[in-house]
Parts: structure tokens; sequence; C-alpha cells
């Protein structure tokens, strides 16, 4: 039991450490308000954001055969990694609050959502659990920051922008679901083969 939580842990420090210098103070807010002219706050979040927590989580449930804990315990680390570093080494846009106990928070509600779909959808094939829960999993988080953390740190979301957001939350939630069941088959499948060597 140790060794898998260790791998769910590992994927979501991993992951927490990539995503941090892959998107710097700004990024996430040019891509999605000035490069795609989607409205806010909760774009960032429901394309980019929730889907790479999304994949880690997702993909660590897989590697761990399954078990439940893993989406939970990679979106946990996740979010503590990116808190610590940013907090230590970089700066990001502050209406996401990354380096706060809210972020933190949002992450858990997250994990503990993709555990509540894997759970509940577990008669379904592997890729429509992981479509399920990764459009659940992305539509708590992005609820979530708009409960929450948004007005805090960016306002409210206005009325006529919230079916395009979310809408846009369901798309990455499916384009997570997707590409986790994609990358957990080529783990798995490198994972059988090398055990068999």
């Amino acid at each position: 039991m140790t060794k898998l939580v260790f791998k769910a842990a590992g994927l979501g420090a991993v992951g927490g450490a990539v995503f941090v210098f892959l998107f710097p103070k700004g990024a996430i807010t040019t891509l999605m308000h000035q490069v795609l002219r989607l409205p806010g706050p909760g774009a960032g979040i429901a394309l980019v954001l929730g889907p790479f927590i999304l994949v880690l989580a997702l993909v660590a449930s897989r590697w761990i055969g399954d078990r439940p804990g893993g989406a939970l315990v990679s979106a946990l680390v996740f979010s503590v990694v990116v808190a610590l570093l940013v907090a230590l080494v970089s700066e990001m846009n502050p209406k996401g609050m990354f380096s706060t106990i809210w972020f933190v928070l949002a992450c858990g509600v997250c994990g503990l959502g993709l555990e509540a779909m894997l759970v509940l959808a577990g008669r379904l094939g592997p890729l429509w659990r992981l479509l399920l829960a990764g459009v659940i999993g992305n539509l708590l988080l992005l609820v979530f920051y708009w409960l929450v953390i948004f007005p805090l740190a960016a306002g409210w979301v206005a009325w006529g922008d919230v079916l395009v957001l979310l809408a846009v939350c369901v798309a990455g939630g499916l384009l997570a679901g997707l590409v986790a069941w994609l990358v957990s088959r080529a783990v798995l499948f490198y994972v059988d083969h090398r055990e068999e060597d």
C-alpha cells in the first residue's frame, strides 16, 4: 500500500513542479484572454489548471490499479508542491491564489470528486469512467474557484459568461479524461512488458 501511495504522490509532485515552470506569471491569463479570447474569471481553471490536475490524478489512479485514494493523493501533493514553489521561487498570477490554503482545498475538492466518480462509475469501462470523472472533477474545481477563490482575488463571474465557461469546462474535462486514458494505457503497457522481461 505504501508503494502505491508513493507512486501517486510522486506523480503529483513531478506534475506540480512541471506546472509551475510551464506556466509562469501571466501565461495562463494571456493564453486564455488575449490569445483564445475567452471570458473570465475561470477560463484558465477550466482549460489549463483543471485538465492538468485531472490527467495527473486519473493516471495515478489507473497506475495503482484503480484502488481508492490515488487520485486524491496525487491532486493534494500536486497542490502542495505548486503552493510551495510559488511561495518560494516563482511568481504566478495572484488571481489563482496558488500559494494559499484555498488552492490546496480546491485541489482536494477536485480529488474527492474524482474518487467519488471513479467509484460510482465502477461498472463502466475505463475510458467512460475517466471521461465522466474528468468532467465532474473539472466542474467541481471551477465552481469552487467561482464561489470561494475568485470572490477574494478576481471578482465574481458575469452571468452572461457562465454558460460559455461551463462548456469550456466540460470540454476540458472530456479532453483530460481522454488524455489520461491514453497515457495510462501506455504506462500500464510499459509496466506489464517490463515485468515480463
